[in-house]
């Protein structure tokens, strides 16, 4: 049984239950061996990519607390409780199926300044949903306007690429929200209109490269 529990960035996550197909536990028992195995840590020329702690808390809450940073999503300021219980439930994501959200660090520092992650999610059209793995990412205020979460989606969305070997990555935002939808330019996305919602929102799409086969 696979049951939704709730939308993030404007499409459904879901949240996995008791009855999966075999060939999705297989899937999920492997990525989760990897996960352990490298502890995900990826990085790049400034920056550190890793799986949250429980201590990085009250950093992370004073970051999403800044109202430039929650406006499009979820779009009100969470109180401390929600924070906390999202960190718990993110930090499990990622233990269960080998992708989740990822702290990033300066390199220089280790100061905390964002997050970068992959999520499975349903992404809705108008006649049928379709699974997904959604690219989502945060920034401290404080950080903008210095190409560091591009820096940081380009890096996890290869690793997506070459350590899960997804064919395909998403990432959604409302129209309004013109600095995401940059990154999604950025990173190489085709950005086009959500079909659930066209007039709103925006979907950006990025496909894995096929390697040939052949030799010369």
């Amino acid at each position: 049984m696979v049951r939704l529990s709730g939308r993030v960035n404007g499409i459904t996550s879901l949240t996995l239950g008791p009855h999966l197909s075999e060939w999705y536990a297989q899937y999920i028992a492997k990525k989760r061996t990897a996960c352990e195995g490298t502890m995900q840590v990826i990085e790049t020329e400034r920056l550190t990519l890793r799986p949250f702690a429980m201590e990085n808390l009250d950093v992370l809450h004073r970051m999403v607390s800044h109202p430039d940073v929650w406006q499009y999503d979820p779009g009100y300021e969470r109180s401390w409780d929600e924070t906390r219980e999202l960190l718990v439930f993110r930090i499990g994501e990622l233990h269960r199926h080998g992708i989740g959200r990822l702290a990033v660090s300066l390199k220089q520092t280790g100061a905390l300044i964002g997050y970068c992650g992959l999520q499975l999610c349903l992404v809705d059209d108008p006649t049928y949903a379709t699974p997904e793995i959604e690219l989502f990412f945060r920034l401290a205020r404080e950080y903008w306007g210095q190409g560091l979460i591009t820096e940081a989606a380009q890096a996890l969305g290869q690793h997506g690429f070459d350590t899960h070997k997804l064919r395909r990555i998403v990432s959604c935002a409302q129209r309004a929200n013109t600095r995401s939808i940059g990154v999604m330019h950025r990173v190489g996305m085709r950005v086009e209109a959500d079909p659930m919602d066209p007039e709103h929102r925006m979907m950006g799409v990025i496909e894995r490269v096929a390697r040939s086969t052949t030799t010369a």
